[in-house]
This record gives C-alpha cells, structure tokens and sequence, in this order.
C-alpha cells in the first residue's frame, strides 16, 4: 500500500492543473478586470503576488491536504489489516486488487478482494470517528417490489449489512472483533453472498 503516489501521480497533476486554473480564474483574472474596468489599476507587485497565490499556493496547499488525508486512510487500513482476524484474509482466498483504475476523478486504491459465488466483496475502511471495516460486495439492485425490498433493508441492519450505491456493504467494529476467527469470517462472508443470491441481488462487475 505504499505505491499510493505511483498509481495516482497523474490525477494529483491533473487536480492541481484544474484547481489552479479555476482559482486563477474566479480570484485573479475576474477580480482584476472588475478592478481596471473600475479605473483602478494594481500594481505588478500586488498583480504576481495574487497570481503565485491563487494559481500556486491555494492549489498545491489543497492537492497536499487531500494527500495526507489518503496517506491516514492508509495508515488505518494497514492498521486494520494487523488485526485478527482480518491479518489472515489471503488464508481465505483473499487477493490484492485496485479500485477506480479508469476513473478520471476517484483516486485508484489498493485494497483486498476475494468472489465468492460470483459476488466480488472487497475489504476497505470506512472513515470515521472510530473508523469501522467494511466488505463491500459490488451489485445490481434487484427489481421486487418496493415493499419487500424496504423490509429487507431494514431488517439486514441487524446483521451490519448496509445499502449503498451499487452494493452492499458488511460492516466490522475493530473493537468487537476480538473473538471472532477467520474461519467465522469466511463463513458470514459466504452467509453474506447467499443472502445477496436470496434476495436476487445480481453481481456487477466495476473496477
């Protein structure tokens, strides 16, 4: 998970090109002629000094924000991965995958995936105070009516099973985990697909 960087140098650049040219855009170039058709002329120090800041400064002080707000998620996933039994997923047939390869705006990232009866379930965290560990299985929503499907919804929150855009998501607490084996694991993971294949949850495959 070190190669965060590598895989993601070019959206960082492009980032930096379309935030420095909107800032410099709406707090330089718009802010300046207002100020000329006003009769008011800056002077060519006031002019660079306005320039480095909305075409440089604000826009790399954003993309180094964003960085290491990415370099903690990674920090709390490695950290997630030390814990049992989620230090043990490759013994399950987990494998090491990457998300939003081809997507222009989300950054790609290293996570772990396993499919299991053609459900593909990828392991990540979820952000937060505390932050909490998800597998999130990639599917189509099924067509059944409304009123099953919210009953479902409902009642699946019992089991930590969440609903959100294109999948469904399992979720862990670090903290309550302690007694939970990674034979257990695999065996709510597989409950987990059999569940989706109940209720005609339908595999979607999106990297």
């Amino acid at each position: 998970m070190n190669n965060f960087l590598e895989l993601n140098k070019h959206k960082f650049f492009l980032g930096f090109k379309i935030l420095s040219l909107s800032f410099t855009l709406l707090f330089v170039i718009l802010p300046m002629a207002i100020s000329i058709a006003n009769g008011n002329y800056p002077t060519w120090t006031l002019f660079i000094s306005v320039l480095l800041l909305g075409s440089v400064i604000f826009p790399l002080f954003l993309v180094g924000m964003t960085y290491l707000t990415w370099l903690n998620k990674i920090w709390v996933k490695r950290k997630a991965l030390n814990i049992q039994p989620f230090d043990e997923l490759d013994r399950i047939g987990f494998a090491t995958a990457y998300i939003n390869e081809k997507s222009k705006w989300n950054f790609t990232e290293e996570i772990k995936e396993i499919v299991i009866d053609g459900y593909r379930i990828q392991f990540n965290v979820i952000m937060g105070f505390p932050s909490n560990i998800e597998f999130r299985a990639l599917v189509k929503h099924p067509k059944v009516e409304r009123e099953r499907f919210m009953a479902f919804v409902a009642s699946s929150k019992q089991d930590r099973i969440y609903l959100d855009i294109d999948s469904l998501i399992k979720v862990y607490s670090p903290k309550k985990v302690d007694n939970l084996t990674i034979e257990q694991l695999k065996a709510e993971l597989i409950q987990f697909a059999q569940v989706m294949r109940l209720e005609n949850f339908e595999p979607l495959d999106r990297k």
